[in-house]
């Protein structure tokens, strides 16, 4: 599920946000996409995870699970940036459960995650969905890991890629799943009754 079109142009050092899966079936999270302001190789990231949410645990880092540490590509404003590869097992989340993530930069305060900042955009207001997965938009944290929240209102830019009953999902292919199925669907009946039509004259 894509979060936002990668214009954001708020430069943060972390951001923490929710996601919660649709009440009907539950997801697994196989990666992310993130937004940065720097092109270039060799960009430590770190990705922290809890079942939950994020409230009152900002700064409570034995509270998380560290999803990823590393160094990504940075692919610069408007462009996705992979992080991974993701070594470690898939984040499961429940049917209608929420599950809070935390993506920050270290090591280098001249690089920066980019969001979505402008008035329109309230903490704890859904930014993106589909019929499996709502983000919400989140809060920025400070320079150090799990200091204080120093802003609000502020939406992750980036891709959360998943899957569900074993096939890969994402904002790119889930409509048009769907409707490559419906489609097949109505030919198949349709075939069906001109062949039933000409038997019958």
């Amino acid at each position: 599920l894509q979060s936002g079109e990668f214009q954001g142009s708020a430069a943060v050092s972390g951001i923490m946000f929710e996601a919660v899966a649709a009440a009907t079936s539950g997801i697994k999270i196989e990666g992310m996409d993130i937004h940065l302001n720097f092109i270039g190789p060799a960009v430590p990231i770190e990705v922290y995870t809890r079942a939950g949410t994020y409230q009152g645990y900002s700064r409570r880092p034995s509270a998380w699970s560290l999803y990823f540490s590393g160094t990504v590509h940075g692919k610069g404003p408007g462009i996705s940036t992979l992080v991974g590869p993701i070594t470690g097992e898939p984040i499961v989340i429940g049917a209608g459960q929420t599950q809070s993530f935390y993506v920050a930069t270290v090591g280098n305060e001249n690089i920066s995650i980019l969001c979505d900042d402008t008035s329109a955009v309230q903490e704890g207001h859904v930014y993106a969905s589909n019929m499996d997965l709502s983000i919400f938009s989140g809060v920025i944290t400070g320079d150090k890991l799990f200091s204080s929240k120093i802003g609000n209102g502020c939406a992750w830019d980036g891709i959360l890629y998943y899957t569900e009953h074993g096939e890969a999902r994402d904002a790119g292919t889930t409509t048009t799943e769907s409707s490559a199925k419906n489609v097949t669907t109505d030919v198949r009946v349709l075939m069906a009754l001109l062949l039933l039509t000409i038997c019958i004259v």
